[in-house]
């Protein structure tokens, strides 16, 4: 992998997660030893590292070596993560680490691909919160800023009853709104297939959305312009640097002027609506709040309000503008603002990438399937192929389990069941944490089916796949859910299907 991404210019990454809940010593001084000598073999064995990256994974149900059991750790005391970085940093010194406290690239909050709006780029010397994570916090002590993630799919790994539902390139283009127009970086997962490669609809996806950007980029219509400003710093800090596309040069005032106005007038009218702005990161997100405007028929018309610039901010209008004269209002800003780059464009459409059809044909089609019995009402959305449609029920307590009684509407030949949980972050609400799952031929006599945990699903928020301990002919499934997986007033859960191979 490392060679062919040298072999394509590709920066090459690290991904270790932290919890191996197949060794036998997690959880222990032991395994500490074993995982800072992958950190080293790592680090040593695959050239020059762009990223190490490590999840937030950390304890839960393992086989552990055999012994089959629950470990729970305090993740910051167990790790030092600290002196983890510290062994990155000394084998890879240009290698950005993610995600726990101390590490160059904080995890954006979601998995959803959506940066906060603004995603500042600094934090409080304290514990992560999601929050926070999401939209960072002004003036925090950390430099820390975010890297946005999700999935060309709707989880982290391939599967092919997943083939119809790959994103298009229309839906890349706004996660790359979300993600690296707000400042963060762009991090999307891109599983391959059983030839262990990623598959090819994929692919054109990809190829689609990156000749979009690069096709919407390509012409800067503020090139050629004069820029003024209200206010300039003297020699060396002229208006004009925000167009020399140097990013070691720009455009500042006097320090007792921290609400200036620059203006670019273009060489022609031009149509434009992509606005990319930049700070001189050196001297530090000085800009809290802007505005963009155009001179539209003789008269100012306001655009765009946002707050934070910093390494970059890329607004995108919802529809294109033809003006010759543009202007960044600096609105509000604790010291005099520093921009290196005022640019503008014209987006350009991804051309669209047909969709295949799911090839699956062990995934039970829900057609003819009813819910006979529920803890709370609405669970028949469980079984509408939407997963934009969710279940809602109040939170299991001790005893009382959510509960999920489904009807197939004939004996099928079932291998296991799949849920959903919602693709967003819900306020208040959390998938489940584990499951019990019985089935039955004639609803009246029930048989144990599995129960386990649902790994990973407060964050990845993808589809699970269990299996039951063997293929069974059935036309009832019970399902119980007795905890969210992070504490939440309510339970949530947007599907759940079948399937008639063990997996």
């Amino acid at each position: 992998m490392a060679a062919a991404c040298r072999r394509a210019g590709l920066a090459f990454g690290i991904y270790l997660s932290p919890w191996d809940r197949n060794h036998a010593e997690y959880g222990r001084p032991g395994y500490l030893d074993y995982f800072r000598k992958q950190i080293v073999e790592l680090c040593t064995g695959y050239g020059d590292l762009f990223e190490f990256w490590f999840d937030g994974a950390n304890g839960g149900d393992g086989y552990y070596g055999g012994a089959r059991e629950s470990r729970k750790i305090d993740a910051p005391a167990y790790y030092n993560w600290p002196r983890m970085i510290e062994l990155v940093h000394r084998h890879q010194p240009m290698a950005c680490t993610f995600d726990p406290l101390g590490a160059d690239i904080r995890w954006g909050g979601n998995e959803d691909g959506i940066a906060g709006d603004p995603s500042w780029p600094t934090m409080p010397n304290a514990p992560y919160t999601q929050e926070n994570g999401n939209s960072g916090v002004r003036g925090g002590a950390l430099w820390w800023p975010a890297e946005t993630n999700t999935s060309i799919r709707p989880g982290w790994f391939y599967h092919a009853d997943e083939d119809g539902k790959v994103r298009s390139p229309e839906n890349l283009v706004r996660y790359f709104d979300t993600s690296v127009a707000r400042g963060t970086n762009m991090n999307l997962n891109l599983p391959p297939d059983r030839r262990g490669r990623i598959p090819d609809h994929d692919v054109a996806v990809l190829q689609s959305f990156g000749d979009a950007i690069r096709a919407s980029f390509a012409i800067d219509l503020a090139k050629g312009a004069k820029a003024s400003a209200t206010a300039s710093r003297g020699p060396g800090f002229e208006p004009a640097r925000v167009l020399d596309r140097q990013p070691d040069s720009y455009w500042s005032t006097p320090n007792e002027v921290t609400a200036p106005t620059l203006t670019l007038e273009l060489s022609a009218v031009h149509s434009f609506d992509l606005i990319r702005l930049r700070e001189y990161l050196p001297l530090g997100v000085r800009v809290t709040r802007f505005a963009v405007e155009a001179e539209v028929d003789g008269q100012w018309r306001r655009l765009a309000e946002a707050q934070c610039i910093g390494a970059q901010r890329i607004v995108r209008l919802d529809r294109p503008v033809a003006a010759r004269r543009v202007r960044l209002v600096v609105l509000e800003a604790p010291v005099c603002p520093a921009i290196s780059e005022f640019a503008l464009f014209r987006a350009v459409a991804p051309v669209p990438v047909a969709r295949p059809t799911t090839n699956a044909p062990d995934v039970l089609s829900t057609a003819g399937w009813r819910i006979v019995e529920a803890s709370a009402p609405g669970a028949d959305t469980l079984l509408d192929d939407d997963a934009g449609t969710i279940w809602i029920t109040p939170a299991p307590t001790p005893g009382h389990p959510v509960q999920a009684t489904i009807d197939l509407g004939a004996l099928r030949q079932v291998a296991g069941f799949s849920l959903t949980p919602s693709r967003t972050v819900m306020n208040g609400a959390a998938p489940p944490k584990g499951y019990r799952a019985e089935t039955s031929e004639d609803g009246q006599h029930w048989q144990p089916a599995g129960a386990g945990e649902l790994s990973n699903i407060a964050y990845a928020l993808s589809t699970q796949r269990l299996n039951f301990p063997e293929v069974r002919q059935i036309r009832y499934m019970r399902l119980s859910f007795a905890e969210t997986a992070v504490p939440a007033d309510r339970l949530a859960i947007a599907g759940i299907g079948a399937f008639s191979r063990l997996r």
